[in-house]
């Protein structure tokens, strides 16, 4: 469904760690250990499954889409002033 409303293709990958596993590769880079964190990525990680969009139902998601971002303008402030009573 994410892959059909923002029309972008996902992957799941074969890790469940992918937080710590990011910041340890980032970390890694700034001691100069892993040189190219793109590379280092992709040598320890794999694609398991691959989702990609399909037009005809981003096409009806769009309508969707357009009226959830209007919800969430005319709502901000409303959503501030119920987080200020708690």
């Amino acid at each position: 469904m994410c892959a059909d409303v923002q029309g972008k293709t996902y992957h799941v990958l074969n890790r469940e760690d992918v937080a710590m596993w990011g910041a340890a590769l980032l970390a890694g880079n700034a001691i100069g250990v892993f040189s190219d964190l793109k590379e280092t990525a992709k040598a320890h990680v794999k694609v398991r499954k691959e989702f990609r969009p399909d037009p005809e139902k981003k096409a009806v998601y769009a309508k969707y889409m357009g009226l959830y971002e209007k919800y969430m303008v005319e709502l901000h402030d409303f959503f501030e002033r119920l987080q200020a009573i708690q």
